[in-house]
């Protein structure tokens, strides 16, 4: 059962049965909702019980800055490890998520994807990397088809940084730290910097093949392969309100045409659908402590 403190008004958000968008999977129910809403709750349930989420966001940011303070990657790991955010071998625990509950009654997961990876504004080493594993809105990332400045000039990035933030809950809010974060204005033009508190992953940090360097590769996607559940359980994100499975964008600007990158419902690229850059998809952002 989910922790009594999530409100009613949250839970009801999950099954809502709404229609669903032309990149979620899975079919409608007989009722309208999606197949995938149970699923959804079950995970929200996972981690309502799990030790992170047992955690007040200011020991989750004291557990950051003891990794980040550490000697070196192993010391970090033995850190996480013994905190319960990190396996043996210092992969992020996929058992462990803390619910996030914003100011519309949207609950949604926050996990650990990451540790010692990227920079804080501050010029110190980034502790924990974090990410919603939900969809917290369904937006585009520009406001035209235009894909003109890239991430630093898009409209999404300027929603996440000041609108978005307030949907989140202040103690939350209190200990993220803004982080430069690596981007490509143009294709073919060397990267700049942002300095974001929420930020989209780009396709470096999900450890694409072939992508622009636009950050180093977070360790739970570089530990979960395609065509494996471990791809799915880190790749695979779903909508706030109906549950069903969702696309999501990215930072990185697409190659194959004029729009970024995004995830498809399965979690992997697809060519079949071409969305421009102003067309709504799942926002799953990330951010540092």
């Amino acid at each position: 059962m989910l922790d009594r403190s999530i409100s009613r008004r949250g839970l009801l958000a999950l099954g809502a049965a709404l229609s669903l968008s032309a990149c979620s999977a899975g079919g409608g129910a007989p009722d309208g909702g999606s197949p995938q809403a149970e699923v959804l709750e079950d995970r929200l349930a996972s981690a309502a019980a799990s030790a992170l989420n047992a955690l007040t966001w200011q020991e989750v940011a004291e557990l950051s800055a003891r990794i980040s303070a550490a000697g070196d990657d192993a010391e970090a790991a033995a850190i996480g490890a013994a905190a319960g955010v990190l396996d043996a071998d210092g992969v992020p625990e996929r058992s462990q998520a803390k619910i996030v509950e914003l100011s519309d009654g949207t609950l949604a997961r926050v996990r650990v994807v990451g540790y010692r990876r990227g920079a804080l504004s501050d010029g110190t080493r980034a502790g924990l990397v974090l990410a919603f594993a939900d969809a917290i809105a369904s937006r585009g990332v520009t406001g035209s088809r235009s894909t003109e400045g890239g991430w630093a000039a898009s409209e999404l990035r300027s929603w996440l940084n000041g609108e978005a933030l307030g949907l989140l809950p202040e103690d939350l809010r209190a200990v993220i730290r803004p982080a430069y974060k690596t981007t490509v204005a143009s294709l073919g033009e060397e990267p700049g910097y942002t300095d974001d508190a929420l930020w989209l992953l780009s396709e470096s940090e999900l450890a694409g093949e072939g992508a622009a360097e636009e950050g180093e590769a977070l360790q739970l996607f570089e530990a979960s392969p395609q065509g494996t559940p471990l791809f799915d359980d880190a790749f695979r994100r779903y909508d706030r309100a109906t549950g069903a499975w969702d696309c999501w964008w990215e930072r990185s600007l697409d190659p194959a045409r004029e729009s970024f990158l995004f995830r498809s419902y399965g979690g992997g690229h697809t060519q079949a659908i071409k969305y421009g850059p102003n067309f709504e998809l799942g926002v799953a952002p990330g951010f540092c402590l």
